[in-house]
């Protein structure tokens, strides 16, 4: 309820800028919802260059993997879909004769789309046991707690600390460079990834 002690604590923590954003964004909400008065103190959150590994090393994380993950990674890999989009997938969204999976459930206020997929991608999930209406777990938290797990023994293997730099959306961030290496298109890419804005793809 003291609004000058949170402006202290906001300025003598070492949090990144970016984590003091969202504190701040916060607090204020709280402020004004207890009409206090409160001057946020300014911050300036600098976006880092995503980590964008090779082909290679993603493939090794998903040779490495277990079935049902390494099934999720290459997903991911091949339609640029978010965690929680491919968590949600369901059977009916695979189209085998086309090669396609329809994203329709998309996040963060994106556009449905269709994505082609690799006969890999195809050829994996079809060996997935079929318990249900989702090809894969919806619950994204026991995704992410079992890939952090097997991204650990993958790079201690092959000795690769690289691979730890891999997050599950690093392959979002993967496809969309090499689709726009590829075709210089960004309005292609634009509607791979079902940004509304072009300026989010930029």
């Amino acid at each position: 309820m003291d609004p000058e002690s949170v402006s202290i604590v906001l300025a003598r923590n070492c949090w990144t800028d970016a984590n003091k954003r969202v504190y701040i964004v916060a607090y204020k909400s709280f402020a004004m919802l207890q009409s206090l008065s409160w001057e946020p103190p300014k911050t300036r959150v600098e976006r880092e260059l995503p980590f964008i590994p090779t082909e290679e090393e993603l493939d090794q994380l998903i040779a490495g993997s277990g079935r049902k993950m390494a099934t999720f990674l290459q997903v991911l890999k091949d339609t640029a879909a978010r965690v929680s989009e491919a968590a949600r997938l369901r059977w009916i969204d695979v189209d085998e004769e086309s090669n396609t999976i329809r994203i329709n459930h998309p996040v963060k206020g994106s556009r449905a789309r269709v994505v082609k997929v690799s006969p890999k991608a195809i050829a994996m999930i079809n060996n997935m046991p079929r318990t249900g209406e989702l090809i894969f777990n919806s619950n994204t938290h026991t995704i992410e707690g079992s890939f952090w797990k097997q991204r650990r023994k993958v790079a201690r293997n092959l000795q690769n600390p690289r691979l730890l730099q891999i997050h599950l959306h690093t392959f979002r961030h993967w496809k969309a460079t090499m689709e726009y290496h590829k075709t210089k298109d960004i309005k292609h890419v634009q509607q791979m990834l079902g940004h509304k804005k072009l300026e989010n793809t930029d």
